[in-house]
């Protein structure tokens, strides 16, 4: 019963981890952003050339690069004060990811190299079952009510105090309609997803050598 214990700790352990991974993936992901001009017609809604939006985008992301120390400067836009403020609170906290996603990536590799040493690989199931199981909550959460799921994540982030911020006076969240931040939950839930399922086909595959070695011995 321990052991199954264990291996359910590994699954949330590994859950974090993928989701971690596919967020710091999904976050720096320019190609994508890209895609989503043209699938949300961004350029149309905001009125400004496709070549334009992406300079924008790729500046705001060389300001959230861990080994960036530059202030938020983005040609074209205008930051209030609280605007300032919610973006480098945002940047603190993907530096706080980068690091999470260190320690639960060594978490990670410490265990396959372990299980994999004691020819121990029971725990996949287990493990497979828990991650799958997360993402097809989350996924369940985030489609219910994306727009609530979105501010809860901010509210994280940033504070209870958290209010969307005013387009008017930060104009660049224009850039960002809710349909893309949806579409990047997906991506990350999909990913986390497959991780999970990746466990579970490895582990029928060492099932069946396990089975097949067992057999020439009879």
């Amino acid at each position: 019963m321990l052991d199954y214990v264990w291996d359910f700790v590994i699954g949330i352990a590994f859950t974090i981890f993928f989701s971690l991974l596919a967020f710091i993936l999904v976050f720096y992901s320019r190609p994508l952003y890209y895609h989503e001009i043209d699938l949300l017609e961004i350029e149309a809604k905001v009125g400004m050339d496709k070549s334009v939006i992406k300079e924008r985008f790729d500046s705001l992301m060389d300001y959230y690069s861990p080994t960036s120390d530059n202030d938020l400067d983005i040609k074209d836009f205008a930051f209030s004060e609280r605007g300032q403020a919610y973006f480098k609170e945002f940047k603190d906290t993907i530096k706080t990811l980068h690091f999470a996603t260190c320690i639960f990536g060594i978490i990670f590799f410490i265990i396959i190299a372990y299980k994999a040493h004691v020819k121990d690989f029971q725990y996949l199931l287990v493990s497979s079952a828990t991650t799958m199981l997360i993402s097809v909550i989350m996924f369940l959460c985030t489609t219910f009510d994306f727009e609530k799921s979105l501010n809860n994540f901010f509210k994280d982030i940033i504070g209870k105090d958290y209010r969307p911020l005013d387009a008017y006076q930060d104009p660049i969240v224009n850039l960002f309609p809710n349909q893309f931040f949806f579409h990047c939950a997906l991506i990350i839930i999909l990913f986390t997803f497959i991780c999970g399922l990746s466990e579970f086909m490895l582990h029928r595959g060492k099932l069946k050598e396990y089975i097949l070695a067992h057999a020439k011995k009879d």
